[in-house]
């Protein structure tokens, strides 16, 4: 969603991914451009700087502190074993939240054996 020129993103605009993510931004001729916050599914938002589509990762952002609250998520999501148990315990909003964080970030399977057998 957002702003085209020429069939090109151009200006503020919204991208929404399958898993829930989406990065909020601005385009400039179908590139990312400035600010842009990737907000997770689970609820980490994190600011990034792009200029002509290429990440501007050495330019100092604004000092984000993540809330307990996701710190809490991700650190239970990380656990498989932790994360069946809080599933059952915690309040349905954040046993969602973690059970997204689960889905999205923690490596699958696959993803696993893929690796290991590109890396040896």
């Amino acid at each position: 969603m957002g702003y085209w020129q020429s069939a090109k993103r151009h200006g503020p605009g919204c991208r929404l991914f399958k898993n829930g993510d989406k990065l909020i931004g601005t385009w400039k001729n179908d590139k990312r451009h400035g600010l842009c916050e990737y907000h997770y599914a689970h609820g980490r938002v994190k600011e990034m700087l792009y200029i002509n589509g290429i990440l501007q990762e050495n330019e100092p952002l604004p000092q984000q502190v993540p809330s307990l609250k996701i710190l809490c998520i991700e650190t239970i999501g990380k656990n498989k074993k932790l994360a069946r148990t809080a599933e059952q315990l915690l309040p349905d909003d954040l046993a969602d939240a973690v059970c997204s964080y689960r889905e999205n970030q923690a490596p699958s399977n696959l993803s696993r054996l893929l690796q290991n057998m590109f890396s040896s």
